[in-house]
């Protein structure tokens, strides 16, 4: 029936024994006790036809523990690798676009301050201040004309005084 003696110390292991022994163990472990003990007695037959002792079912199942044990172990590191490469491909995908993002920053910097200085070159206060004084020279001429035409007009006398 079994291709595999665990008193054999052969590393290979029957999948179909195997199975067929921890569906019984699951039986066996059921919490009816009908079933639990049918189970309990189908595996010490299988056992007795077979030949295994309880020390060698003991030691296929220390295998079965370290060898899925190991096995697990490797999935989980791998997985854990894969998930710290997919990390470290966000990383620099993100590493590259803020550089962009600070090349772009450092060019629209600079342009700001090329307009700055443009903006507050010497050249435009020269320019306003020609424009003031000539608004204020304007305003003093039309002040100091009306100065004068008031001190030399002829002074206007109210025609209803002299009908009284």
């Amino acid at each position: 029936m079994s291709t595999h003696r665990p008193d054999s110390g052969s590393p290979q292991l029957d999948p179909r024994e195997t199975k067929i022994l921890s569906d019984i163990l699951a039986l066996v472990l059921d919490e009816q006790s009908g079933t639990s003990e049918n189970a309990l007695n189908a595996l010490k037959l299988r056992a007795a036809r077979s030949s295994i002792t309880g020390g060698a079912l003991k030691n296929l199942f220390t295998h079965l523990i370290h060898t899925n044990g190991d096995q697990h172990q490797i999935t989980q590191l791998t997985q854990r690798l894969q998930k710290a490469d997919e990390s470290v491909y966000r990383a620099a995908r993100q590493i590259e676009s803020l550089r962009t993002a600070l090349h772009n920053a450092q060019q629209e910097h600079a342009h700001l301050r090329h307009a700055l200085s443009d903006k507050s070159s010497p050249f435009a206060w020269p320019k306003t201040t020609l424009i003031v004084t000539a608004l204020f020279g304007l305003l003093l001429g039309i002040a100091g004309a009306e100065i004068i035409h008031t001190l030399t007009a002829t002074p206007i006398h109210p025609r209803p005084l002299y009908f009284r």
